[in-house]
């Protein structure tokens, strides 16, 4: 069975993740990402992906946004849910 770019993409998403979780992120940044993703590609499927430096910064940006909110989570965060339930005063 032959997965989707779609699919790949959210296999490659969670890798990464979970590589960042148990690695740590020193030194992660869009400029570095960019750069392995430049010399790991074969030219003809780097000019398929088309990986500009704005979509590196993005996607390191909502990783790390992630990561961060699955840390917050597990150290009992709400993310502004605090008020629910609760009677105004």
């Amino acid at each position: 069975m032959a997965l989707s770019k779609v699919r790949l993409g959210e296999i490659a998403y969670a890798y990464l993740k979970s590589k960042v979780r148990n690695d740590g992120i020193e030194n992660f940044n869009a400029t570095e990402i960019l750069g392995r993703i430049r010399t790991a590609l074969p030219e003809r499927e780097l000019k398929e992906a088309a990986v500009t430096e704005q979509e590196a910064i993005d996607f390191v940006k909502s990783l790390l946004d992630e990561l961060f909110r699955d840390l917050m989570i597990g150290l009992g965060a709400d993310f502004g849910h605090h008020d629910e339930g609760k009677a105004q005063a």
